[in-house]
């Protein structure tokens, strides 16, 4: 059900950074995050993608695509794949909790491809989730850019992402909270910079 106080929905539209159209600039690179899901069932693999741009004395990340489904992360591994050549992602944080193995599979499967232009930081989380969500809220809404509420279908991976995020509350009565703790993954691995550098190995070209 979702709450009628509208204090706890921290994640609301009223409440977010919405764009009409994505700023235009020459110095952005596009970056990512999974929050994979180890078999069919309740909840939702999550992989949104991200237009990173600086504005002014901070970076903003506009949403541009994802995926969002209730689908194993080994069924989802083509679409991971295009997604990453398609929007040319440079950076993509996986969260190994659910599945160790996914970035040596995704570098597999770029290098066969052709793709070398990636950096893949993977993190392993002991935090509640809520409490990630709780710690990031501030960033989430700061540094996080939306796309306005009719810009793509409800049905839509970006409309059911977007739905998942501003029906969030943090009374602890959430049957899901994949889209906002993507978003918590991505402002502390991104903004904070959670993760050391060496963590981000980029693709090396086979000999």
């Amino acid at each position: 059900q979702v709450p009628t106080d509208p204090e706890s929905l921290i994640f609301s539209w009223n409440k977010l950074r919405t764009y009409q159209k994505i700023p235009t600039s020459t110095e952005y690179s596009n970056v990512a995050v999974i929050d994979g899901t180890r078999k069919t069932g309740n909840d939702n693999f999550s992989m949104p993608i991200f237009k990173k741009m600086f504005n002014g004395d901070f970076f903003e990340f506009h949403l541009i695509d994802c995926i969002f489904s209730q689908t194993a992360t080994k069924d989802l591994i083509p679409d991971i794949v295009e997604k990453i050549i398609k929007h040319k992602i440079k950076t993509l944080v996986i969260e190994t909790n659910v599945d160790n193995k996914l970035k040596k599979v995704l570098q597999e499967k770029l290098v066969e491809k052709g793709y070398f232009q990636i950096d893949i930081i993977e993190i392993y989380s002991t935090a509640n989730k809520q409490a990630r969500i709780e710690d990031q809220k501030g960033n989430i809404l700061r540094n996080l850019v939306f796309p306005a509420k009719h810009l793509f279908g409800f049905k839509s991976d970006v409309g059911k992402f977007l739905e998942n995020l501003v029906t969030y509350n943090n009374k602890g009565r959430n049957s899901h909270d994949d889209a906002p703790d993507s978003c918590a993954i991505l402002t502390k691995e991104l903004v904070d910079e959670g993760s050391a550098p060496a963590k981000a190995v980029p693709i090396k070209r086979p000999f």
